[in-house]
């Protein structure tokens, strides 16, 4: 019997490479090939090539950001380019 076809991906499926940086937590550093970043914590960094990040309420970024899309609840502190969707 044939396996059944695998499902589309989801737009935040799995297999993406997502960081989260959890509440409490600090941060500090270059970020790469990360997909999905979501801060909830405290990140001072400089993120390229990445599709979406997500600042929690009691999430800090301080640096550059180039990004797909971006959600900010929180607090965002520096650079910030948005080829897409921003929300604040």
């Amino acid at each position: 019997q044939a396996a059944p076809a695998p499902a589309p991906a989801a737009p935040l499926s799995n297999d993406q490479r997502r960081l989260i940086v959890g509440r409490d937590i600090s941060l500090a550093g270059e970020i790469g090939s990360c997909d999905v970043l979501v801060v909830e914590g405290t990140v001072e960094a400089k993120l390229r090539e990445g599709r979406s990040i997500e600042i929690a309420e009691t999430g800090l970024f301080k640096g550059s950001v180039e990004i797909e899309e971006a959600d900010i609840a929180g607090r965002f502190e520096g650079d910030i380019s948005v080829r897409g969707r921003l929300r604040v």
